[in-house]
């Protein structure tokens, strides 16, 4: 029962990162809850009036918040906290757990910056809204995107743009996860004549990246490989 009640809130937590899209949200659920104590570092948080000709937008602000660490730790506190409130009991395990959590990542974060730390202040294009709280935390500069519009496929006009832009910003890399069209990353590669990188955004079984910290470091990993390769 106590598995199932920690797969849940966890479950709770990944669902409101969809819910917040333009589209209304379940009975319960309202424009400003839940922030899972990230309202105060959100990016991107839509104003005026939102409507479906803006693509995916999420009114409560880009989702991908925990692919910056540090978010990632203000997540593991929030859990831990909701989850002691719910069993009382076991609050000191989950302490301990949270504590060891957040050591580690400190740790790993000093030494992914120091592994970056030739490449950052680059300026990069990313195929979606994905990458923009990875980006700040790692000193990547996000000019532009594939989409023109989030969620919306890219057209041969803004691809065009995307080419002017190159010649006045000298872009450095394109930046992707992998569920996204691999021959229109090809074809802007070879027209700006810069690499790109295909990267996860979430630990997954049978991978090399089990877990967030590993994640972290195949992200960094796959970046650092293709720009020693260009450079």
């Amino acid at each position: 029962m106590k598995r199932y009640l920690i797969i849940g809130l966890i479950t709770i937590w990944l669902l409101g990162i969809g819910y917040g899209l333009y589209k209304p949200l379940p009975k319960g659920m309202n424009q400003q809850s839940p922030t899972y104590g990230l309202s105060e570092v959100k990016l991107e948080i839509p104003q005026g009036f939102i409507h479906k000709g803006m693509g995916d937008l999420h009114v409560q602000g880009n989702p991908h918040y925990w692919l910056d660490p540090e978010n990632g730790i203000i997540i593991a506190h929030h859990l831990y906290k909701k989850l002691s409130d719910l069993l009382p009991q076991h609050r000191p395990i989950f302490k301990k757990h949270y504590q060891e959590f957040k050591s580690m990542t400190k740790k790993k974060l000093k030494a992914w910056h120091q592994q970056l730390a030739d490449f950052k202040h680059r300026s990069i294009i990313a195929y979606h809204p994905t990458w923009s709280y990875f980006a700040k935390q790692f000193n990547f500069s996000v000019l532009s995107t594939i989409e023109p519009k989030p969620g919306i496929p890219p057209t041969a006009k803004h691809l065009y743009k995307l080419k002017a832009l190159h010649d006045k910003q000298n872009l450095g890399f394109i930046l992707s996860a992998p569920y996204y069209s691999h021959s229109t990353l090809n074809s802007l590669s070879k027209s700006l004549n810069i690499p790109y990188v295909i990267a996860p955004t979430s630990a997954l079984a049978n991978t090399s990246y089990t877990s967030y910290w590993s994640l972290f470091d195949e992200i960094i990993s796959r970046i650092i490989i293709k720009l020693e390769a260009n450079d």
